[in-house]
C-alpha cells in the first residue's frame, strides 16, 4: 500500500499526517462535493508559474489500477473534456491550506486549497496540481499562489513509509547512557 505525507496548514497551524491514495481520493471527492465548481491547475514556485487548466469534472485515484486521473473542461478554447493521468504510485505528497482572509467584496471568508504533487520515483522534477473553489473569494488564484508558498514544505520532513517498531526506535538513547 502506497503511503505518503499530507501537510496541512490551517491559519498558520501546521501538521502532517499519513495519507494513502484511497484517503486522498475521499478527501478530493469531499472537496469537489462541497463546491458548485472546482478549478484545476498546476503551480511551480521555482518557475514562478501558475497554470489554470479549467473546471474539474472528476478525479479518481485507484491504487488497484495504479491510476490517478483528473477530468476537466479547459478554461480556454474548445470546451471538450480533457484528461490528465498519472500512475497512483507517483503520488509523492499532498497538502491542504485553509486560511481566514479579508476579502474586499465579502469581508472575512475561509478559503481552502488542496494540492497534489506527483513525481516519478527517484526523479527530481515534480508536478503540483491545485484544486480551488473559484467562488471562495474575489482573487482565488492569488490565494492559491500565496498559500502554496506557505504550505509547500509542510510534511516533507516526515516519512510515513517507516512503520512499526522501527518508526519509533529509541534504542540509541540506551546506548548513550552512562552506566557506571
Amino acid at each position: 500500500m502506497k503511503v505518503f505525507a499530507h501537510g496541512c496548514l490551517i491559519n498558520f497551524d501546521r501538521s502532517a499526517r499519513e495519507m494513502t491514495p484511497s484517503d486522498l481520493d475521499r478527501l478530493l471527492q469531499g472537496f469537489i462535493g462541497e463546491h458548485s465548481r472546482t478549478w484545476l491547475g498546476t503551480i511551480d514556485l521555482d518557475k514562478s508559474e501558475l497554470r489554470l487548466y479549467g473546471d474539474l469534472q472528476s478525479v479518481r485515484i485507484d491504487e488497484g489500477e495504479n491510476r490517478c486521473e483528473f477530468v476537466f473542461l479547459p478554461a480556454e478554447g474548445e470546451r471538450e473534456e480533457r484528461r490528465i493521468v498519472h500512475p497512483a504510485d507517483h503520488l509523492a505528497i499532498s497538502h491542504e491550506a485553509v486560511f481566514d482572509i479579508e476579502d474586499p467584496r465579502r469581508d472575512r471568508v475561509t478559503v481552502r486549497v488542496v494540492y497534489i504533487t506527483v513525481s516519478e520515483p527517484g526523479a527530481l522534477e515534480e508536478t503540483t496540481y491545485f484544486l480551488a473553489d473559484p467562488d471562495a473569494c474575489s482573487d482565488i488564484l492569488s490565494c492559491v499562489a500565496e498559500f502554496w508558498s506557505l504550505v509547500h514544505e509542510v510534511g516533507r520532513d516526515v516519512d510515513f513509509r517507516v512503520t512499526g517498531c522501527m518508526a519509533n526506535d529509541l534504542s540509541f538513547l540506551r546506548k548513550n547512557r552512562c552506566h557506571e
